[in-house]
């Protein structure tokens, strides 16, 4: 049996869940090991910069290829699992990573480099991304 579907425009201070009233930026549960805790999108190259980002405070450069960064809320523990990526540069069939090599309540470094065939390397990128998920 179809229903009627309509298009609109909610707008309220405050949704209930039928025991307490909520505020409608509270609706999303964060304390869920299922939403995303942190997540930072950034250009190394260059001038270092936080292009955008979630519960990132900052971001400091500790050299070519090495950064890391504060979470404006701390973690729960170090259990957190990072995903991440880059991409940029001119290596040609190099394979490119980015990988978290400290993980602290506070915050987490990571390296950025590439890799093809025998020869290796560090590198500043100019688009990377970490998601990090946490309980």
């Amino acid at each position: 049996m179809g229903g009627i579907i309509m298009a609109g425009i909610i707008q309220c201070d405050s949704i209930t869940d039928g025991s307490a009233s909520k505020v409608v930026n509270e609706i999303v549960d964060t304390s869920s090991n299922q939403v995303c805790k942190a997540w930072v999108n950034w250009n190394q190259a260059g001038a270092v910069a936080i292009k955008s980002s979630f519960n990132i405070n900052s971001i400091t450069d500790t050299g070519v290829g090495l950064c890391s960064f504060s979470f404006t809320n701390n973690m729960p523990s170090t259990n957190y699992t990072t995903v991440g990526g880059t991409t940029g540069g001119d290596y040609g069939m190099a394979r490119q990573h980015l990988t978290v090599r400290y993980k602290g309540t506070s915050g987490f470094s990571g390296v950025i480099g590439w890799a093809h065939e025998s020869a290796s390397g560090m590198a500043d990128y100019d688009n990377n991304s970490i998601v990090i998920f946490s309980n």
